[in-house]
């Protein structure tokens, strides 16, 4: 008893995820079936997703960076992604953040960092680039912290020569030190050497 079945619909269009995700919509389809012979009416509502599943592509670069700060530590200004796009999120709405080493933390605010508490050595960062979708990419990148040159303070040294015995002396490095400093060594543990003899040498005679 079913004849002339006649159907029609209307649609509404809604965004999926945040502002800004022009891509990515929802589409709410609203179905009237019309039978002609019964005169009946029936209506159905299909929900119809377009989403974007892809996350956001990004670039970083590794980072070196030099101790300047106590405890042979390091401060600097922390690496922010760079050509960051996406299918359907504006690049001003892709977001970005960081998960770091232990014993690192950041300072400022979002996206002029900067990161503290690095000791010397190579430590890996993991950067998650999100778009409005929530969908993420990750990236690995590297900071290696150098140690920083030692501060040298020397003196000139007088040598009274003595006729009475061998005109042979010896000056040791260390004698012309007088408060050298390192970020990371302790002074006690400071090498003196002559600058520009070969071999190394850390006393000369004369």
């Amino acid at each position: 008893n079913i004849c002339n079945i006649y159907t029609s619909y209307s649609d509404q269009t809604l965004p999926l995820c945040n502002q800004g995700c022009g891509g990515s919509y929802k589409i709410i389809r609203t179905w009237i079936l019309y039978d002609e012979c019964s005169q009946a009416t029936t209506s159905y509502t299909q929900l119809i997703k377009v989403m974007d599943q892809n996350g956001p592509e990004f670039k970083i670069a590794d980072q070196i960076l030099v101790v300047n700060g106590a405890n042979c530590m390091a401060t600097g200004p922390l690496a922010k992604p760079y050509d960051l796009s996406d299918d359907c999120t504006e690049t001003d709405l892709i977001e970005w953040r960081v998960n770091l080493p232990l014993g690192a933390s950041l300072q400022g605010d979002y996206p002029d960092f900067i990161i503290t508490g690095l000791t010397v050595g190579q430590h890996i960062l993991q950067y998650v680039v999100s778009d409005c979708c929530g969908n993420e990419t990750i990236k690995e990148a590297s900071i290696t912290v150098n140690d920083s040159q030692p501060t040298a303070y020397c003196q000139p040294l007088t040598v009274m020569w003595d006729p009475a015995k061998p005109k042979i002396t010896e000056f040791w490095a260390k004698d012309f030190n007088i408060g050298s400093t390192d970020i990371c060594t302790p002074a006690i543990d400071l090498i003196y050497i002559y600058d520009g003899v070969l071999p190394l040498a850390d006393s000369m005679r004369w």
